[in-house]
């Protein structure tokens, strides 16, 4: 059961402001674990609270609480497997929820088993928009020159110089 205790009210408020300025002004935008979940739900979309109890899967965080990492299948056509050039690789993940229902307007670049959605992009090519929706963290793989780290690296720093 959600505590609202626990719910990051102004974070959230924060963020979702963030996003909505962000695609407003046709600036890059890559969300990362929390960052993809809040965009997820910025475009109505919904969240599994908790996977190892919704799913029975210890995969993205260890029962003792620990990141680990994972495999994920990037699917075709898509900005991430434009950027990756992979159909598979190891991420690192810290994360407990995950998205249930996607956000209107977004599509699924990459899964990890259990159906698990490890990323999400704006569905429609001809947007103006780049919105790049991660779960696990690139920032902070040991190997630095992993395609799922160095790659969108690059790829996000040159899109952001476009537009300075």
């Amino acid at each position: 059961m959600l505590n609202p205790k626990n719910v990051a009210w102004r974070r959230d408020e924060f963020e979702l402001e963030v996003i909505r300025k962000t695609l407003q002004q046709q600036k890059p935008l890559l969300g990362i674990c929390r960052g993809l979940q809040i965009a997820n739900v910025y475009f109505g979309g919904t969240l599994i609270p908790d996977i190892p109890l919704h799913l029975q899967t210890y995969e993205h965080l260890t029962k003792a609480g620990k990141p680990c990492m994972h495999e994920i299948t990037v699917k075709k056509n898509t900005l991430l497997s434009q950027i990756v050039h992979t159909k598979k690789g190891e991420v690192f993940s810290a994360h407990h929820q995950s998205v249930d229902r996607i956000g209107k307007g977004l599509c699924v670049n990459a899964m990890a088993k259990k159906r698990i959605i490890e990323g999400m992009e704006i569905k429609d090519d001809r947007s103006k928009n780049l919105l790049l929706l991660l779960q696990w963290h690139p920032e902070r793989m040991k190997n630095k020159q992993s395609v799922f780290s160095k790659n969108i690296r690059d790829y996000f720093l040159n899109e952001i110089k476009k537009t300075i």
